[in-house]
């Protein structure tokens, strides 16, 4: 029994339209893709195909030629065989009956005797005698019929040659019935998958030359696309790159960042904020800082109360410094809280409807 190809050579189908990126595929690995269906093919027929080929020869029962066939063989009919010329040789039932009725057959009136016949020599056909129109219908015919198929299956015409050859296939991996038709669909099916990577090539960046013009690109047109392909450019390493970030170099190695941005205070800084608020009835407040607040100062726009036109606060809770004291009011007559991320400024003063322009730091 002949060994069928069961390997799958849908190859190209299982590439990924990036086939470098997703699958991490070499222009090297890329290229065995395309030729290993045609390699797998050619392994079969010469390791597997001829070999079995061979050996069904060498142990099946020809039609012609000389061969030894060992062991008992046990026929479901009787064979058919020729007049023997030979000692030992098998003899069909019928040269057993004529040699009976020769031995009783009436010769010049009397009845030869069994020694009388077996000086009879029988008629032999000689080789080359037995002509084509003895076995045909037309002379020549049998040998014309098959030079003719041997030569329409080795013509490369249309219709004759592959397509005259049937395909098995169990495996259903072919529309085509026959060689060529299955060839085709290879090359076809090799074609849509070159289609699909030199797409993925330009869709990279990269550029695919057609050198004769027509629409089908070969293997090398389509690595050296893939070489086109800028995999990056510099020669920044991972500290030079802020946490989280990702980059490539020319090695085309995709690398993330470790490099941690500097703070106000890792560089020996403060933090400081500014704005305006609207004062209340007797206070007023600056919240939402990212800081601690330890000095500020404030000023008013517009109409100052009772002659107060700022103040600064020195890192010292509940101490508070006016730029300007009048005599309808001191210093004392304001108080100063601070929080984590505030300060409050509050006195006997209305300061409703006041607006005050205020500057912190740490």
């Amino acid at each position: 029994m002949i060994t069928k190809l069961l390997t799958d050579l849908n190859n190209i189908q299982t590439l990924d339209a990036e086939p470098n990126d997703v699958q991490g595929l070499t222009f090297q690995q890329l290229q065995a893709k395309f030729d290993k269906a045609g390699n797998d093919i050619k392994t079969y027929i010469n390791s597997g195909l001829s070999v079995e080929i061979d050996s069904l020869n060498s142990e099946n029962i020809k039609n012609s030629g000389v061969q030894t066939i060992n062991g008992v063989k046990t026929f479901a009919e009787s064979p058919i065989v020729p007049t023997p010329t030979t000692d030992y040789q098998s003899s069909p039932k019928k040269y057993v009956d004529n040699l009976d009725a020769l031995q009783r057959q009436y010769v010049d009136g009397t009845f030869t005797t069994k020694s009388d016949t077996q000086s009879i020599v029988l008629g032999q056909i000689p080789n080359g005698s037995l002509t084509d129109d003895k076995l045909s219908n037309d002379v020549g015919q049998i040998k014309e019929r098959f030079t003719s198929s041997l030569a329409d299956m080795s013509s490369q015409v249309s219709g004759k040659g592959a397509s005259l050859i049937g395909l098995n296939d169990s495996g259903n991996k072919f529309t085509a019935t026959n060689v060529e038709g299955a060839i085709l669909e290879l090359f076809t099916s090799a074609n849509n998958g070159d289609a699909v990577i030199k797409t993925a090539i330009v869709g990279k960046g990269g550029t695919v030359l057609d050198a004769n013009s027509d629409g089908i690109n070969t293997r090398q047109e389509l690595a050296d696309g893939v070489n086109t392909i800028k995999r990056g450019q510099g020669t920044a390493v991972e500290s030079n790159v802020q946490t989280g970030k990702t980059f490539a170099n020319a090695d085309g190695i995709l690398r993330t960042g470790n490099h941690v941005e500097p703070t106000i205070a890792s560089l020996g800084g403060k933090r400081w904020a500014t704005g305006s608020t609207t004062g209340g009835a007797s206070s007023f407040t600056v919240s939402g800082l990212s800081f601690q607040p330890k000095y500020f100062m404030g000023m008013y726009l517009g109409s100052n109360p009772k002659g107060i036109p700022g103040f600064i606060h020195m890192d010292n809770v509940n101490s508070l410094k006016a730029l300007s004291i009048s005599s309808e009011m001191s210093v004392g007559e304001w108080s100063v809280t601070i929080t984590a991320n505030s300060f409050s400024i509050t006195g006997t003063t209305l300061f409703n409807g006041y607006t005050l322009q205020w500057f912190a730091t740490e």
